[in-house]
């Protein structure tokens, strides 16, 4: 099996605090065009964005996708710290650009991500806002399942949003 990183037309790594200003336009690109998938607020985010996304960059392990040159994807994984809970990571943020969508690029984003995950936890959560019913799916073909439903997870100003629990346990 191809690991992620060498899906055919796809690179997939690591970012370092070098890939900030594409890791920034790609993360602010999401908050603005997805304003309902994510818990952080575009404004909140972009008024912060240098300081966050550096912090970000440096203690969590964001994974890019590239097309050529181009960071095209991001998504991100953290172990949990907790003597008590170190058994389980989480993925967030995950985002795909337009152009890229449905050409393998979150496929080989993902298969990268769970197999950096693997040789760290036993379990790892997400959370989907419950009416995104096509990242749902694509998180269930990648082996999550759901285990519950948080009413009223997330609020904008027009809604009040639930989020659906996934799991996927190392196999």
């Amino acid at each position: 099996m191809l690991s992620g990183a060498d899906r055919p037309g796809w690179r997939v790594r690591r970012l370092t605090p070098e890939d900030i200003t594409a890791f920034s336009r790609l993360r602010l690109e999401a908050l603005g065009r997805f304003p309902d998938a994510f818990g952080a607020d575009e404004r909140d985010e972009r008024s912060q964005a240098a300081r966050l996304h550096a912090a970000w960059l440096a203690e969590d392990h964001v994974a890019g996708v590239f097309h050529g040159e181009e960071l095209v994807g991001t998504a991100t994984f953290a172990a949990a710290t907790l003597k008590k809970m170190r058994h389980k990571g989480y993925v967030y943020a995950m985002y795909v650009a337009d152009a890229a969508q449905g050409t393998g690029a979150a496929d080989a984003l993902m298969v990268y991500l769970l197999e950096k995950a693997a040789a760290e936890v036993e379990t790892l959560l997400l959370t989907v806002v419950a009416s995104n019913s096509r990242a749902r799916a694509f998180y269930e073909k990648h082996g999550f399942e759901a285990y519950g439903t948080e009413p009223d997870a997330l609020r904008t100003p027009d809604a009040s949003l639930d989020e659906v629990l996934m799991r996927r346990r190392r196999r």
